[in-house]
């Protein structure tokens, strides 16, 4: 899309193949780094007791980042769809 508005615009084939292979570059390297900050926010991440293993001091308990499940009753089933023209 953006190789064939520049060439369009200009006319220039060269000019539009070179802005569009940089526009592809720029886009996966911006989609990459978007998606190693995002790693690094716990954003959407509920924070659950670690309990310790054997041994350890069981009065301080720490909290690590898990992704979020969904417990059974959170989840509501739908109404069934109604039938139409049967009876």
């Amino acid at each position: 899309m953006t190789g064939g508005g520049i060439y369009v615009l200009t006319g220039k084939a060269d000019l539009s193949l070179t802005i569009a292979s940089l526009d592809f570059l720029l886009k996966i390297v911006g989609y990459y780094l978007h998606d190693r900050i995002w790693t690094v926010i716990p954003f959407g991440y509920a924070a659950t007791p670690t309990v310790p293993s054997g041994g350890e001091n069981t009065s301080k308990l720490t909290a690590t980042a898990v992704p979020r499940s969904f417990a059974a009753e959170e989840l509501v089933a739908a109404p069934p769809a109604p039938v139409i023209g049967r009876r």
